[in-house]
């Protein structure tokens, strides 16, 4: 039976309430920015569940972990070797930080993350790991490449100096690896061997053998999703609908396609941006990949590249925010406005607010370590004790952090004091 799957407990999102904005009165003096009524509060969620999951190193140049579930390099793990390519672990808590899941390995409770916050590059998958004793025969037509470890990167190419199966070769198997994210299963041999893929760029290359009846000409089909375990071609899942909101991730935006399926000849003149907020209203899953039907533009299009060579996040699930918070500019040029939800500035479309300005927020997405905030529509209002000036900002979005440097701070927990009275001196 499937043993990566455990049981997981869901932890409850924790997180401060503020206070709406109602009035707010400063007496500003010299060198200060905010009265001292005003004062910055934590509202970071945390999401996370506990359970026993198998993970695969997907990285080439391998992951190293760290000491705390945070992209800083002082959290990374000194004097340890980094989790290299084809590595299989064990992860007991998981983490979901926007798109990105961080993993503490069960092991030495260290971490590392699943999708690179930096460049969306896919360095851990999923695992189903199943134990068992079945036997395999290679098929005539093909050679079975027997790999030292159970390496994306070096099943998607031929190594001449890689040993291989005998045509018709009958094998011993214990155990099989396959990525839920991913095409293909792991086969790991009982001699101690390696390990062999039964799809290979879409052509069969192991088949079950049955002691009495021989080959049965099938692949392995897996019982709890219906979808084929090998590197087949792609079984379209049940569709699944309801309403999620989806970030684009990919710099190069996406092209949307008429139906679910990654043929080119399918793709359609519209397209989705790089920070881009869509409604998905239907979702189908082929083999790790997940297809999206979107709302406004309509049209498919898919969350990871179904590209054993180049898979990337290019649209990720996330959760938009709705409330009322203020934040202060902390960046000493100010902050300009983007159109979309994005560091790139080819969506700035408007100089924003100064150093010391306060920005009434009205929607975030948190995305990675970064949340884009929404300035509020028409009403928003923005008061600068150190001459910013105030003005109206019209519901285009802003960033809290990029490289780690805080820009935007928040949210502040505003004091009304009703009666309070101030004296203001000409200088």
């Amino acid at each position: 039976k499937p043993i990566a799957h455990g049981v997981a407990r869901h932890g409850t999102a924790r997180g401060g309430m503020l206070k709406a904005l109602k009035r707010a009165r400063y007496a500003p003096s010299a060198g200060k920015t905010l009265s001292a009524t005003v004062r910055a509060t934590e509202a970071e969620a945390k999401d996370e569940e506990l359970g026993l999951w198998h993970y695969l190193v997907v990285d080439t140049k391998g992951i190293r972990p760290r000491e705390e579930p945070s992209y800083d390099k002082a959290a990374k793990r000194v004097g340890v070797d980094r989790l290299k390519d084809g590595s299989v672990v064990e992860v007991c808590a998981r983490r979901r930080a926007g798109w990105m899941r961080w993993l503490q390995l069960a092991s030495d409770r260290t971490w590392v993350f699943d999708v690179s916050p930096k460049d969306q590059q896919v360095r851990m998958v999923e695992l189903e790991v199943v134990r068992g004793d079945w036997q395999y025969q290679a098929c005539a037509a093909r050679s079975a490449q027997i790999l030292p470890k159970p390496s994306m990167s070096l099943s998607s190419k031929v190594v001449q100096t890689l040993p291989t199966l005998d045509p018709e070769e009958v094998i011993d198997v214990k155990e099989r690896f396959r990525p839920i994210s991913g095409k293909g299963s792991f086969l790991k041999l009982a001699d101690g061997r390696g390990y062999v893929l039964d799809f290979v760029r879409n052509q069969q290359v192991m088949q079950r053998w049955h002691p009495a009846s021989g080959c049965s000409g099938e692949h392995e089909q897996d019982s709890e999703t219906g979808t084929d375990g090998g590197l087949g071609e792609p079984r379209l899942g049940s569709g699944e609908y309801g309403a999620w909101d989806y970030i684009v991730l990919d710099p190069k935006g996406i092209s949307l396609r008429s139906a679910p399926t990654y043929s080119k000849s399918a793709k359609m003149s519209s397209r989705v941006e790089e920070g881009e907020v869509v409604q998905v209203v239907q979702r189908r899953v082929v083999e790790g990949t997940t297809f999206l039907r979107l709302h406004n533009p309509h049209g498919w299009a898919f969350d990871i590249q179904p590209d054993a060579r180049d898979r990337r996040q290019r649209m990720a699930e996330v959760s938009v925010e709705y409330g009322e918070w203020l934040y202060q500019v902390r960046a000493p040029r100010g902050i300009a406005f983007r159109s979309r939800c994005t560091l790139s500035d080819s969506a700035k479309v408007a100089p924003g607010p100064r150093e010391g300005a306060l920005l009434a927020v009205t929607k975030r997405i948190r995305v990675g370590a970064t949340t884009f905030l929404k300035a509020k529509d028409a009403a928003a209002e923005a008061a600068s004790p150190s001459g910013a000036g105030s003005g109206s900002y019209g519901g285009d979005w802003v960033f809290d952090r990029k490289d780690g440097r805080c820009l935007v701070e928040g949210p502040l927990d505003v004091s009304d004091f009703a009666e309070a009275y101030a004296t203001v001196r000409a200088g």
